[in-house]
């Protein structure tokens, strides 16, 4: 961990603790409507929902599996009473619980970016939508 960049080393922490900003925490402290997943529909977006059963990570998830396999570490179950947990306490599971995190976090900033740029029309979509209706007349 002293070698890990320091915003990766928060945002560790704060998935080892459940306080990262996603939508069960934030429904927790009332800075979201619902603390279901969004993205794939399939329950409460938490940490435990992240490491096992979310549809829009699971490459991401795939990535963690393997890595955990490489260092010995039994991947997280569906039917384990707290994955989280084990995984965070288990310093072996650490370097591969890290590129996970960042994964998922490079994910969504792109997707944000995307949303953005798309929002404020940073491409010209409406510029290049309006010369092709002129040059069709």
């Amino acid at each position: 961990m002293a070698s890990t960049p320091k915003h990766l080393t928060q945002q560790y922490y704060q998935f080892k603790t459940g306080h990262t900003p996603i939508r069960a925490y934030l429904h927790r402290i009332k800075a979201q409507d619902s603390p279901n997943c969004l993205r794939c529909s399939r329950g409460t977006k938490t940490v435990r929902h992240l490491l096992t059963n979310c549809q829009q990570w699971c490459h991401q998830r795939e990535k963690l599996y393997a890595g955990l396999a490489e260092t010995g570490v039994k991947a997280p179950q569906d039917s384990e009473q707290c994955p989280k947990a084990r995984l965070f306490q288990d310093p072996k599971a650490t370097t591969a619980l890290l590129a996970f995190i960042e994964a998922i976090k490079e994910r969504e900033n792109n997707q944000q970016a995307w949303e953005q740029a798309y929002k404020t029309d940073n491409w010209g979509i409406k510029a290049l939508d309006e010369g092709e209706r002129e040059g069709e007349g």
